[in-house]
């Protein structure tokens, strides 16, 4: 999936005015928190910037990370703070999950907290 891909999906569901650019942005917090999680875990990664041709890394059922962080980045612009807290929720246990995943693929034992 590419961001764009991403993007699109969102605003397919949420109505917004937030630009390509912020998008992006934002997708790119997205991959530079997974890279340092996958650094952690001893895992190979590379350092990108996220344009909007841009293979994003995270597969299913993962990759519903992007779609959540941005439907919680549209929510805090538009200040709606009740469902931006629900998307954050949403993608914070969906990020342990991933971050348990990682520990668990890359044999990390004994670390707990990847936030």
């Amino acid at each position: 999936m590419t961001a764009l891909d991403a993007i699109r999906w969102v605003d397919e569901k949420k109505h917004n005015v937030c630009c390509l650019e912020d998008k992006l942005r934002w997708l790119n917090q997205v991959e530079k928190m997974a890279a340092q999680l996958r650094a952690r875990c001893g895992l190979e990664q590379e350092d990108m910037e996220v344009g909007p041709e841009t293979v994003l890394t995270m597969e299913t059922p993962y990759d519903a990370l992007y779609f959540r962080f941005l439907e919680a980045q549209i929510d805090y612009t538009n200040q709606e703070y009740l469902k931006y807290n629900n998307a954050m929720s949403l993608f914070t246990a969906l990020w342990q999950e991933y971050a348990n995943s990682l520990r668990r693929c890359s044999g990390a034992v004994g670390r707990r907290n990847f936030f």
